[in-house]
C-alpha cells in the first residue's frame, strides 16, 4: 500500500510524525476496540479518548493494556 507521505501533528511536547495511509477519501473502518498501549498516563489517555469518541458519537470500546511500560 502506498502512503500519502509523512505528516505531523502538534503535541504538547512538540510535533509527532505519522503516516497518512488512507487520505481524506477514507471510509469508516469497522473499529470495535482501541487498546491504549504502555506509556505514562495511559489511564488519562484512555479517559480522554473515551470523551473524544463520545463527542464524535462513536461507540468503540477503549481498554488499557496490561503490559508494563518497563
Amino acid at each position: 500500500m502506498k502512503h500519502k507521505g509523512i505528516m505531523q501533528r502538534e503535541f504538547k511536547s512538540g510535533f509527532i510524525p505519522y503516516v497518512s495511509l488512507f487520505g481524506l477519501e477514507a471510509k469508516s473502518l469497522p473499529i470495535k476496540r482501541i487498546i491504549v498501549g504502555p506509556h505514562n498516563n495511559r489511564k488519562y489517555s484512555a479517559a480522554t479518548l473515551v470523551k473524544f469518541l463520545q463527542l464524535k458519537d462513536m461507540k468503540i470500546e477503549v481498554t488499557v493494556s496490561a503490559t508494563p511500560l518497563r
